[in-house]
């Protein structure tokens, strides 16, 4: 399988070889530029812990509440209970229109939306208001392919 456009770029990669242990980070930034905030108020600590390691120097507080955290770790479609993520390798395309430099891929942006519409019907745990998903892509087109479902 070949990497999407996004992953063979250099944060990607680095991502990548973190998960495995093996990434290093720029210098420490200069503090009298930049203010590292410490206490994270919204994702679940399991998913805070790669960027902890490698950007904060494992300085980072999970300080969101578990009540709310926890609430969806039971859905039958995460393949693991106690971390909730889920990555899900897709043989897409990845595809450009015309002149622009910007890249999609349907069937991704497909899957995605079903995801959207489990997370939204689901009866188990805590319910979800569509205000409060949130989907990350590095690609305007891809944002447009997803609000176009």
């Amino acid at each position: 399988l070949g990497l999407s456009p996004y992953a063979r770029g250099s944060l990607g990669a680095c991502l990548q070889a973190a998960a495995q242990g093996g990434c290093q980070v720029s210098p420490p930034y200069n503090s009298a530029y930049i203010t590292k905030l410490l206490r994270n108020y919204r994702s679940h600590p399991g998913i805070l812990q790669l960027p902890n390691r490698l950007f904060y120097d494992d300085e980072l507080i999970a300080s969101a509440d578990p009540m709310i955290t926890d609430s969806l770790l039971r859905l039958e479609w995460l393949p693991n209970h106690t971390h909730p993520v889920l990555f899900h390798n897709l043989v897409g395309k990845d595809e450009r229109e015309g002149n622009s430099p910007s890249w999609f891929n349907v069937l991704e942006a497909k899957q995605v939306g079903e995801y959207v519409r489990l997370l939204l019907e689901n009866r188990r745990g805590g319910r979800v208001d569509a205000s409060n998903i949130g989907v990350i892509t590095p690609y305007r087109k891809q944002v447009q392919k997803l609000q176009a479902l």
